[in-house]
């Protein structure tokens, strides 16, 4: 939530030239630090699940999603 607060207030301030991009990474290790909840076989599944958490916050005024990976 606080990093779809942080974009969005980005682009606001810049007037809409935010490019935000996402990427799932190439290190094991990395992601087990990062989100242990995450199987490496499952980070693509975890990251659009991600990317939708973050359109709905930017999209809905009272945001709510329910996901595998993301609750908010």
């Amino acid at each position: 939530m606080s990093l779809a607060k942080a974009v969005a207030t980005l682009d606001m301030v810049s007037r809409g030239r935010v490019l935000f991009g996402v990427g799932v990474g190439w290190n094991a290790e990395e992601l087990e630090n990062h989100r242990p909840d995450v199987a490496w076989s499952q980070r693509y599944r975890a990251a659009e699940e991600c990317v939708a958490a973050l359109r709905q916050c930017w999209t809905d005024a009272q945001a709510e999603f329910h996901g595998e990976f993301v609750p908010i």
